[in-house]
């Protein structure tokens, strides 16, 4: 297994970092690249109630430009946060699982979808009621803008928002656009994206069809997404939109973690047992939903409905489990401005019903029925938020409660009933300040969150019984941080540094048993402490070249365990994580360096075992062709890639606390794409 090499890494970091310095002089043009936008821009991600500037809190806005969308096809989106500080996203290349995504320890847990994270795509929330987030619903190939809150924020989301991810397709930028590309392990991908405009609003339609073989044995996944959105005027205050996102997934197969020893000796082997059972997935899943939006004067308010259908079914070692879910809800908000003082109000309802059954897994096939119950979970919460403005300064204050129910009604016909419920409740507040000076911005913050855990967890009871696991409780977390962002105008540097520290209670744990098979049962763990520095540079260099620079150092660890784990380290989450983009444009073709580097981290609570650290680089090149006839344009551009281009031998991601020693996900080797995107 491959080492972290650093005396490697440190050479590859040092040659890119002084190559473009000693070539290029500096230049106040910039590239098109993916990069923080200066100008004010509304933070869609707190619910509209502050801008960029006057934002007392840790928030990154990543702004991704139409030519540098049709530049690349993307498979995950881990390519779309890796220049975020604070955020880490572990793409295994499991499309049965997804990518394991935390931010500043929210979600660390998860042992597939996203936990502890609220994630929203233009305004429609993909996070449920019970905090669970089906993230493959997003195509990261049509995201154009994504900010993200960098720490809890229930304030403005409720339950689950350790972190908050706002997603955002819109562009005024009006055509058809075609993409077909290929790569290694049978990866096939094609998409059509249109976008028109007219006196009575603008309409949005993609589509797109994923293949891939995949590397390992048992990996092959087939994805189908689209999306629909409509948005018009009308009148001059008030707007309304409909946005719709869809994916089918009819065949995806999960290979399952490794042993050390077959990760070593044979990385491409899929767990043998998950094979035998048929280990995998097939879904279908539908969000959509209606965005009234009215803004006259110092008065904004927004109102959404949205509605979620869902379908599964989920081999897995010792069962079969089937799902059918139907979710909807409300959200709105209300600000108003009066002289120095800004007003908000927000009023959330959902409500998430779901048909579980669970079969025996009989060599892939269903053996007796084990659970048949219905789970159902509503949520409410309202908030106030006050911000002032006095001069350069800025003071935030908000304050949040949120009541969850929890029930199951058991159907098996048995002499026991688990039918039950549970109750949870929260009170969230947060106090912010920050300082402008020209366009550098000093803040400051308490920030809270409670994470409640999602029906799945509930659920999967260690005793293998039905019913809600009643020892289950939610975790909640309060943090404080200081931070800095700004724009460096005479050497043309763009910069985001923040340090904090958090404290989370009763922390939610994942672990598995020899009876469970791959089910990953839950406990709470106690206490941990959350200590860590965020860094973020983009500097345009000269109107050829612009380089972005990411770096994140955690110190989380156990505090006041139960289990004499004091002092240890969470797994999962490496200490050091530095990422950097050098985009360098030569005579029109575009080239993108990527580097990748990831410390050591440990696959148990206890600290057993490590996990070696890693570098990975990946580059890319694209040729930007423009055709004129007459007012008509077409743009075709080429591109290409190879990702690990040294050909690392590394674990992508860690299954936590996994039974039999099965803790390695292995990543890809060198691997390649090439495509064509038409753009009329």
């Amino acid at each position: 297994m491959a080492g972290g090499k650093p005396t490697k890494v440190l050479l590859t970091c040092l040659f890119f970092a002084t190559l473009p310095i000693a070539v290029f002089s500096q230049s106040t043009n910039s590239v098109d690249t993916l990069r923080a936008d200066l100008d004010l821009v509304l933070v869609t991600a707190s619910r509209n109630l502050n801008v960029d500037q006057q934002t007392p809190f840790s928030v990154s806005t990543r702004i991704r430009p139409e030519s540098v969308r049709l530049s690349s096809t993307l498979s995950s989106t881990d390519q779309l946060l890796g220049l975020v500080a604070g955020v880490m996203v572990f793409n295994r290349d499991n499309y049965s699982l997804g990518e394991r995504l935390n931010i500043r320890g929210s979600g660390w847990r998860s042992s597939f979808g996203v936990r502890g994270i609220q994630v929203l795509i233009d305004g429609l929330p993909l996070t449920s009621p019970d905090g669970q987030t089906i993230l493959e619903l997003v195509d990261p190939n049509l995201i154009t803008q994504t900010q993200v809150i960098r720490g809890p924020s229930a304030l403005f989301w409720g339950n689950g928002s350790g972190g908050t991810i706002y997603f955002q397709t819109n562009t005024p930028q009006e055509g058809t656009s075609i993409r077909t590309s290929a790569g290694s392990y049978g990866l096939r991908q094609n998409d059509l994206t249109h976008r028109s405009s007219s006196d009575v609003g603008n309409v949005q339609f993609s589509f797109s069809d994923f293949r891939i073989d995949g590397y390992r044995d048992h990996s092959k996944a087939h994805i189908i997404r689209a999306n629909l959105s409509y948005n018009r005027s009308i009148d001059q205050h008030t707007r309304l939109g409909y946005q719709l996102y869809g994916i089918h997934a009819p065949d995806i197969k999960n290979p399952g973690s490794l042993t050390l020893n077959e990760f070593n000796s044979s990385p491409n082997s899929a767990n043998p047992q998950f094979i035998t059972q048929n280990a995998g997935k097939s879904y279908s899943h539908l969000v959509h939903g209606l965005n009234l939006g009215y803004e006259k004067g110092n008065i904004r308010f927004e109102s959404v409905l949205h509605n979620t259908f869902r379908s599964l079914e989920n081999p897995i070692t010792p069962s079969i489990i089937e799902i059918q879910r139907v979710a909807g809800g409300s959200r709105n908000s209300l600000s108003v401005k009066s002289g120095s003082f800004n007003y908000s109000f927000s009023m959330d309802f959902a409500y998430q019903r779901d048909k579980r059954y669970n079969w025996a897994n009989v060599r892939g096939t269903k053996g007796s029925l084990s659970v048949d119950q219905v789970e159902t979970v509503g949520s409410g919460g309202i908030a106030a938020i006050i911000q002032y403005e006095y001069l350069n300064w800025s003071l935030m204050g908000g304050l949040r409660t949120d009541l969850i129910y929890f029930k199951a009604s058991d159907n098996l016909e048995t002499s026991f009933d688990a039918s039950g419920d549970r109750w949870m409740q929260a009170f969230t507040p947060q106090f912010g300040v920050n300082y402008n000076i020209g366009l550098h911005t000093i803040y400051s913050g308490i920030t809270t969150s409670f994470e409640s855990p999602t029906t799945t967890e509930l659920v999967n009871r260690p005793d293998l019984q039905r019913g809600f696991n009643e020892e289950l409780n939610p975790e909640r977390s309060i943090g404080i941080e200081l931070g800095a962002r700004g724009y460096i105008q005479p050497i043309n540097i763009t910069y985001d540094v923040a340090i904090f520290r958090q404290g989370v209670s009763d922390r939610l744990t994942s672990y598995q048993t020899a009876a469970g098979g791959d089910r990953t049962f839950f406990e709470n763990s106690g206490k941990t402490i959350h200590t860590g520095l965020e860094t973020y540079l983009n500097a345009d260099i000269s109107e050829f070249l612009n380089i972005s620079v990411a770096y994140t150092y955690t110190d989380f660890r156990f505090s006041d365990s139960q289990d004499n784990l004091n002092k240890n380290l969470l797994p999962g989450i490496p200490q050091h994580h530095f990422r950097s983009e050098t985009v360098l444009n030569v005579v029109g073709v575009k080239n993108t360096i990527g580097i990748n580097v990831i410390g050591k981290q440990y696959a148990n609570n206890v600290n057993s075992v490590e996990i070696p650290g890693y570098h990975i680089v990946n580059y890319s090149i694209a040729y930007p062709i423009e055709l004129n006839f007459g007012r008509k344009s077409v743009s075709i551009i080429p591109f290409a890639s190879v990702r690990n281009a040294l050909n690392e031998s590394y674990a992508a991601s860690v299954s936590i606390n996994a039974f039999g020693g099965r803790f390695f996900e292995p990543g890809m080797p060198r691997n390649y794409l090439g495509g064509l995107s038409i753009q009329f």
